[in-house]
């Protein structure tokens, strides 16, 4: 018993060109993706907390460097000055190297959002603040390769739109 099946080079229904087509596209999708994903293997976790209980923490940026060491921003909450901008850089290994919070004045909440590395080490954190009757401030932060401060820039929000 033999089966035969013609298949015809051209396709005249439109609808199966499309679902031949989609199930191609979907099985080499899904060959792709697990080649991609199956390269990625967890090398370390890391985890920061103000330890303050219900405390406001969060990250929202993070970006690595030539060498591999990995920088996170984001803020943290104080029960004495709020929340505070706080940047951590840790080792290619994951351990960490240093940990710096930032308080801008008033005690009031400081988000950190952005950061960049340059290629001598130095880190640039951005952000804002508010400033209580002054409104929204931005403040840009440089740090050395060794987690100091090297200066602090505000920009005042409320200066511009008046």
């Amino acid at each position: 018993m033999f089966l035969c099946i013609r298949l015809s080079t051209t396709f005249k229904d439109n609808t199966m060109k499309r679902y031949l087509l989609l199930t191609v596209y979907i099985f080499l999708l899904v060959i792709f993706t697990n080649q991609l994903m199956s390269q990625y293997v967890r090398q370390w976790v890391a985890r920061h907390s103000s330890k303050m209980k219900n405390g406001n923490d969060g990250s929202a940026a993070i970006i690595n460097d030539a060498l591999g060491n990995m920088y996170v921003t984001g803020w943290t909450s104080s029960s004495s000055t709020g929340v505070d901008f706080t940047t951590i850089k840790y080792s290619s290994f994951g351990a960490q190297e240093w940990v710096s919070t930032y308080n801008y004045s008033g005690n009031s909440e400081d988000r950190a959002v952005a950061i960049a590395v340059d290629t001598a080490g130095n880190v640039y954190v951005t952000g804002w603040n508010h400033g209580g009757s002054s409104g929204y401030d931005f403040l840009t932060i440089k740090y050395d390769r060794n987690g100091s401060i090297v200066w602090t820039v505000k920009y005042n929000l409320l200066s511009v739109l008046i």
